[in-house]
């Protein structure tokens, strides 16, 4: 009976969120964009000095959050993040394998992609 309920609860709010997109617009940087009614919440990932992982995120254009992390070289050592506003998430995870590039993982609303840049 539980199981059933958590299902219900997630596949209601599931309804109320429309799917986002996660792309790699350029070499050096990843656009999520998850819009739902009326509020578009857009989180833009940048690296413009590796280590440094450079994060921007706007609702409606009014920038909400700006980050900079200093992303160590190792696979299990990164940038862990998420935000959520207006009915709309975006999640992250950055990870450095290598000194020349980054892992990401990002999801938008449920929209999922991940890869290196």
């Amino acid at each position: 009976m539980k199981r059933i309920l958590v299902l219900l609860i997630l596949t209601a709010m599931s309804a109320f969120a429309d799917p986002g997109t996660v792309v790699r617009t350029s070499v050096t940087t990843i656009t999520s964009t998850a819009p739902t009614g009326a509020n578009t919440l857009v989180c833009v990932f940048t690296n413009p000095n590796m280590p440094v992982l450079h994060a921007v995120c706007s609702v409606n254009g009014v920038v909400r959050l700006t980050q900079d992390v200093n992303v160590q070289v190792g696979a299990q050592i990164g940038s862990v993040g998420s935000y959520s506003e207006g009915g709309n998430t975006i999640t992250w995870q950055f990870t450095q394998p290598t000194a020349n590039n980054f892992a990401y993982d990002v999801a938008a609303n449920g929209t999922h992609d991940a890869g290196n840049f």
